[in-house]
């Protein structure tokens, strides 16, 4: 060792033993059609899919010695569909409109896993909070953790303090969206070009430790407000304050147990659940504006063109159903097998810059 800083370290993963390729067994079938001289277009396409004998890191007993091990994991089958419109709505001498939309989903489920394992753990979210996993007949990212409990009416049971019931463990949501989209609009006058692209994420669920931890501590504005009594909800209760959790008794009628936040605000009832938000958003992506420099110019210098651009990517968030933090952003990275958790993770860094191409 170097000071404090070792110079060897045992991996915590297990070697593979007895790994075999995966093999992806795919048919798809498609469509392509083009109207009005190419100003129309049309592209789908239908797909499934069979994947056998997945590499994936698993957990396994650390009295192992090792945390994970690398494994072949059965059958994945999936199946989706993807589509483009193509259109130019205005094209004259001068001026032209384009217009690309893409749209596509994407359903799996798993057929079998290694032997007789019936549920492969993925990973937790921060704070143990959420399993991640793919169980056999389930889907890959299946999310599963203690949640509230209902009646049939569909509503949050409390129990007689005024207190969420609390589940027992069961799937609360999965981490892969229901279907991806984007549209770019481009359009160009004389040596002006301008376009933007808007992209979005629709369904699957992240769970929030930035949420938990500003509830617990007092940061969210949700820890804050006038209660149906007229008085503030960090008040104390003898004075009119306190939060109502929304809810009903065993019995149907609503609750009306007020509790006090400073003596409350780190009870871990449904904490799963709890703070699970839909992963849903949609994006202005990028904007660019760009010129092309006249040719009797670029002549003068011996070059073909010159174009010069300013552009701006992760411009605003459009549209979100999640409340304190970027839903795009996990604090584990973009690997497919580590979303659906986020801690305190900044939200989409916004670029700005400017552009000179050459052409020769």
């Amino acid at each position: 060792p170097y000071g404090n800083n070792p110079s060897f370290a045992l991996s915590t993963s297990m070697p593979p033993a007895n790994l075999v390729n995966e093999l992806v067994t795919s048919s798809e079938a498609g469509l392509d059609l083009k109207f009005l001289n190419n100003r129309l277009g049309f592209d789908f396409t239908a797909y499934r899919s069979v994947a056998k004998n997945q590499i994936l890191s698993a957990p396994i007993s650390p009295t192992t010695g090792f945390n994970t091990q690398t494994i072949n994991a059965g059958q994945v089958n999936n199946w989706g569909i993807e589509a483009t419109i193509t259109g130019t709505p205005i094209k004259t001498d001068k001026f032209s409109w384009d217009i690309t939309a893409n749209w596509s989903t994407n359903k799996n489920k798993i057929i079998a896993l290694n032997g007789d394992i019936k549920r492969l753990q993925l990973y937790k979210t921060e704070g143990d909070e959420v399993i991640v996993v793919a169980d056999v007949n389930g889907s890959y990212g299946d999310m599963w953790g203690k949640g509230f409990v209902y009646n049939e009416s569909g509503k949050r049971i409390v129990d007689q303090g005024g207190v969420p019931l609390t589940s027992e463990l069961k799937k609360i949501g999965n981490i892969m969206p229901d279907w991806l989209g984007s549209i770019n609009n481009s359009f160009s006058y004389k040596s002006f070009n301008f376009s933007f692209l808007i992209d979005a994420r629709w369904g699957g669920k992240i769970y929030s430790r930035t949420n938990q931890d500003g509830w617990a501590t007092g940061a969210l504005t949700s820890t804050v407000g006038i209660n149906a009594k007229g008085a503030s909800v960090r008040d104390p209760l003898n004075v009119g304050g306190g939060y109502l959790f929304d809810g009903v008794f065993q019995d149907g009628k609503a609750n009306d147990v007020y509790k006090y936040l400073d003596d409350f605000r780190w009870d871990p009832f449904a904490r799963a659940e709890r703070w699970i938000y839909d992963a849903t958003y949609v994006k202005l992506r990028q904007i660019t504006l760009g010129y092309q420099l006249p040719r009797s110019l670029v002549g003068k210098i011996k070059v073909s063109g010159i174009d010069v651009s300013v552009f701006a990517r992760n411009v605003a968030i459009l549209y979100k159903n999640s409340e304190n933090f970027d839903p795009e952003v996990s604090n584990r990275g973009a690997a497919q097998s580590s979303q659906g958790s986020e801690f305190a993770a900044p939200p989409s860094a916004r670029n700005i810059g400017a552009r000179i191409r050459i052409t020769f």
